[in-house]
């Protein structure tokens, strides 16, 4: 893992880190898409692998996978129908994400995360730049709190999706639980290592999903607390005695992303409260007066559903004959090409499929020592003997 960490980081630290299972790949074949439409962020994107089939199956396509020390082992439930929101299986599975961003960040370095289910619309490292400098110390997160400031009256609830129960509009970012998990920025530093293990240390006896958690402990359990309407301050549990002797900073800060500019699936707008995947992207800045950077596919249940909305705004990237992910399309090509220095020349698109999944095979046989480690193979010659 820290020399693929190594190769994808920023100059300043970063990575694009995102956590997915076997049965949501082709939701992350789907992010890379998008990635590499928008600029040079991809370059800079790891992916942890949270089961075995993943992992097995991303090396095979020459994907920046790596396997953390905490995945999932029933293979039954892997590659089951799916895991929806609010299901147990899904609260399982994403307490696995930042047990991955924590291991990313005690090798060293800092974190852009993101979940397999967020459209972007502008490059992330461009869009995130103030937050991923040397000097960076703020956890930037999403709020996950219902908005929607055009409605008459506040107190009136609306319903972010057919397979959602109502909810009512919130003025404040960071109101109780309304943290989310899938995407945020953190700079590394012994505070924000502390804060990830205390969240992960917290989830792992429970059996809500990640995002209670990280409002708990980043925002609500004493001596931590809540700044404003926009953001926290997280302060370590008084009674660590490895922190007696520590000279940390007394806080960790904490803000919250503008909502409608990072909005999810619970931010509607106008008198009729829409959301950005009813509205479209275009009209949905018009009527807000701000550029979105992203969408966050979430306060839906049902991965059909999920995948649904992202095809009817044709942000479903994908190209024709990849959505099972058994052909990356051009993905398989620029990936093989810049993790195996593989120089497939014009008129040889035919066979880089092929030379692809050669990689992949040949990278999976050095798993022990990392697929990144692989030497530089002429992997033209080997697909046409």
């Amino acid at each position: 893992m820290e020399s693929l960490l190594s190769e994808h980081a920023t100059k300043e630290g970063f990575v694009l880190l995102t956590a997915v299972s076997y049965n949501y790949r082709e939701y992350l074949l789907n992010l890379i898409c998008n990635l590499e439409r928008l600029g040079n962020s991809f370059q800079h994107m790891v992916i942890a692998a949270l089961d075995k089939e993943m992992y097995e199956w991303g090396a095979l396509r020459g994907l920046p996978v790596f396997l953390p020390s905490c995945q999932l082992n029933d293979k039954n439930t892997t590659i089951s129908s799916g895991y929806d929101y609010g299901r147990q299986n899904c609260r399982a599975i994403t307490k696995l994400k930042s047990h991955s961003a924590l291991e990313v960040m005690n090798a060293g370095y800092s974190v852009v995360y993101s979940d397999v289910d967020v459209t972007w619309f502008q490059d992330p490292f461009k869009s995130l730049h103030p937050y991923t400098m040397k000097n960076s110390t703020a956890l930037m997160i999403q709020s996950n709190a219902p908005y929607a400031p055009h409605l008459a009256d506040p107190e009136v609830k609306f319903k972010p999706h057919d397979s959602v129960t109502d909810v009512q509009s919130e003025q404040v970012s960071n109101g109780f639980r309304h943290i989310n998990s899938g995407m945020y920025v953190a700079p590394n530093s012994a505070l924000t290592r502390i804060a990830f293990e205390e969240i992960t240390s917290a989830a792992a006896i429970e059996t809500h999903s990640e995002h209670p958690y990280f409002y708990g402990i980043l925002c609500f359990k004493l001596p931590s607390h809540t700044v404003g309407g926009n953001g926290c301050e997280f302060r370590p549990r008084s009674d660590r005695k490895d922190l007696t002797s520590s000279k940390l900073p007394s806080f960790l800060p904490v803000h919250m992303f503008e909502r409608l500019e990072y909005p999810h699936g619970a931010v509607a707008v106008g008198s009729n409260a829409l959301s950005i995947y009813t509205l479209g992207v275009d009209a949905f800045e018009k009527m807000t007066g701000k550029k979105a950077v992203l969408a966050h596919n979430n306060w839906i249940i049902g991965r059909d559903a999920k995948k649904r909305r992202q095809v009817d705004n044709d942000w479903w990237y994908i190209e024709k004959g990849g959505e099972t992910g058994d052909d990356l399309s051009g993905v398989g090509l620029l990936v093989a090409q810049e993790q195996f220095n593989i120089d497939v020349t014009e008129g040889y698109d035919e066979n880089s499929y092929a030379a692809h999944n050669l990689a992949g095979r040949l990278a999976l046989s050095n798993l022990e020592d990392g697929f990144d480690k692989l030497p530089d193979v002429d992997l033209k010659q080997a697909v046409e003997n």
